[in-house]
C-alpha cells in the first residue's frame, strides 16, 4: 500500500471511470466498474470463483442468496445492487471448502472481518482478492418487506428484483409471477434508507466506509464534474499491489474506461460521511444514551452536532423496530420525511 492521504486509506492508484462496453453498463449498477473487474479476474485465471449476493424469492418471500461464481459471463446478472444487508461473514466454511482461489465483492465492514479471519493463518485462505463497495450504512431486509407493504407489492408474487438507477434517479423494479413489473422509486427508498430506519446493527459504530482494507474499492463519486458527463462515473481506489495489478489488466484489455483523479476529488465526494461517522467520541454517547453498549474510544473530543445527528439516527432505527414507529414513518408524507432529512444535512453542514 503506497499512500495515505485525507481520510480514504491507503492507495496505489486514483481513478473515476465505468465499464466500456454500454451494454455492460447497461445491465449493472455503479457504472460497471465493480462487475467489469471481477468479470476480468476470473476471465484472466486470476481467481478460480467469485463470491457474489444477489435476493432471492425462491421461498415466496424477499431473501437472498450467496454463490460462488465460476463462468465470468455470469457475474452481471449480479451487478444490480439489492440494498440489504446480506451476511457474507457467516459463509466462511462453505467459502474454506471451495477448492481454488476466490475473488469476492463485500462492503466495508465485511472486508475488514475477512482480513481479521485471515490473519488467523487457519480460514478464508483462498480468499486472494477483496473488491468494496463504498457504504454510508446498511439496513436489514425488514425495511424493503416495509416498503413493499406500504405499496401493497405483495412478497409471495415476486420472482425476480432490480435496481435501475442514474445516481439518485431510476426505480428499484419487481418482477411478479405474472410477468408484470411493479416499481419504487429509489428517491422514495432513499429517503427511508437515510433515516436509518431497521439499520444494521454494527453500523451504529462503524467508521470504515470506503473498503481501505480491501484490494481495490469502488462507489459514487457525486462531484460537479463527474455529474455533468453522460456517463455515470465511479470512484475507483486501488490500494494493494493485487489490486492495481487487476486494474492495469483491466485498462490492457479495454473493458474498463478510467480517468487519474486526485485523493482530494474522492475526499470531496465522501466528505461528510467521513467526517460524521469519524467523530467516534459523540457517537459513543449517542449509543450510550439509547442504551447501547459499545466501546468507549480512546481519544477524541465530543461535539454537540455529531452527537445529534446519531442521536437521531439511532432513534429512528428504534422507531422502526416497534408497530407504532412503522405507521408513523409510513403515514408521514414524504415531503415532511425530506424536510427531516434536511435537518441532518444542516448538521452535517460546518463540520470539519
Amino acid at each position: 500500500m503506497k499512500q495515505e492521504e485525507n481520510g480514504i486509506g491507503p492507495f496505489r492508484k486514483l481513478y473515476a471511470g465505468y465499464a466500456a462496453r454500454s451494454m455492460d453498463r447497461a445491465r449493472v449498477a455503479a457504472g460497471g466498474l465493480m462487475t467489469s473487474l471481477l468479470a476480468t479476474a476470473l476471465r484472466e485465471g486470476l481467481v478460480d470463483g467469485v463470491v457474489l449476493c444477489r435476493s432471492d424469492f425462491s421461498q415466496e418471500k424477499m431473501g437472498y442468496a450467496i454463490d460462488i461464481v465460476t463462468n465470468a459471463d455470469e457475474i452481471p446478472k449480479y451487478g444490480k445492487s439489492v440494498y440489504f444487508n446480506i451476511p457474507i461473514e457467516r459463509e466462511t466454511r462453505r467459502l474454506d471448502q471451495f477448492n481454488g482461489k476466490l475473488a469476492i465483492c463485500a462492503l466495508p465492514c465485511q472486508a475488514r472481518i475477512i482480513r481479521r479471519t485471515q490473519l488467523g493463518g487457519k480460514r478464508l485462505q483462498n480468499i486472494t482478492l477483496v473488491g468494496a463497495l463504498f457504504c454510508g450504512h446498511n439496513n436489514e431486509l425488514e425495511l424493503w418487506q416495509l416498503i413493499l407493504k406500504k405499496k401493497g407489492i405483495p412478497q409471495d408474487r415476486i420472482v425476480d428484483m432490480r435496481t435501475n438507477r442514474e445516481y439518485m434517479d431510476g426505480a428499484v423494479e419487481f418482477e411478479m409471477d405474472d410477468g408484470s413489473v411493479r416499481e419504487v422509486s429509489f428517491r422514495e427508498f432513499n429517503v427511508y434508507r437515510r433515516l436509518w430506519l431497521f439499520s444494521k446493527d454494527l453500523c451504529r459504530h462503524c467508521d470504515e466506509h470506503l473498503g481501505a482494507q480491501a484490494d481495490f474499492s469502488v462507489g459514487d463519486i457525486i462531484v460537479e464534474d463527474f455529474l455533468k458527463k453522460g456517463i455515470k462515473h465511479s470512484a475507483l481506489i486501488a490500494r494493494t499491489e493485487a489490486g492495481s495489478a487487476l486494474v492495469d489488466t483491466a485498462l490492457s484489455k479495454g473493458v474498463v474506461a478510467l480517468e487519474p483523479v486526485f485523493a482530494e476529488t474522492i475526499y470531496n465526494a465522501q466528505r461528510s460521511l467521513i467526517v460524521t461517522s469519524g467523530d467516534n467520541v459523540s457517537r459513543y454517547y449517542a449509543n450510550r444514551a439509547l442504551g447501547h453498549k459499545v466501546k468507549k474510544p480512546s481519544e477524541g473530543r465530543f461535539r454537540l452536532r455529531t452527537f445529534l445527528i446519531y442521536f437521531l439516527l439511532l432513534l429512528n432505527d428504534r422507531l422502526s423496530r416497534t408497530k407504532s414507529g412503522q405507521w408513523i414513518f409510513i403515514k408521514t408524507p414524504l415531503v415532511l420525511l425530506k424536510s427531516y432529512i434536511k435537518l441532518f444535512n444542516a448538521l452535517k453542514s460546518g463540520l470539519k
